[in-house]
């Protein structure tokens, strides 16, 4: 079971107010941080809103360069996509070509959307 997955951001994405309407325009909410093992970084946790535990991945956005255990900066690691389902594809479509967040529309359903280095594909 998958609990979260860590996406490096640029430090300037958890404070962009378009990151909760990005997030809640793919039914995602935001979850307070588990403040004891965030170790002073800058983060943001969002969760599906239509997931119900055990069955619940969070999304976990750390921004800033990152340091190793020897006190090296760490590459920033690079995301494929983050794939949802079961939203409205043509709402989310509509909002992200707004937006400018559309990133491509393959015209069999489903899209790719890009704000800052998140990544996602949104399926039928």
């Amino acid at each position: 079971m998958i609990n979260h997955v860590t996406v490096h951001v640029p430090p300037e994405t958890l404070n962009d107010p378009a990151l909760l309407t990005f997030m809640t325009m793919l039914r995602m909410e935001e979850v307070k941080p588990d403040d004891p093992f965030e170790h002073g970084w800058e983060v943001r946790w969002f969760k599906n809103k239509a997931a119900e535990p055990p069955a619940q991945t969070y999304l976990h956005l750390v921004a800033g360069e990152h340091m190793n255990h020897h006190g090296f900066v760490q590459d920033v690691l690079c995301l494929g996509h983050i794939c949802i389902d079961a939203v409205e594809v043509d709402m989310v479509r509509q909002i992200a070509r707004q937006m400018g967040w559309l990133e491509r529309d393959s015209g069999s359903g489903r899209i790719w959307l890009n704000f800052y280095n998140l990544r996602v594909e949104v399926r039928p």
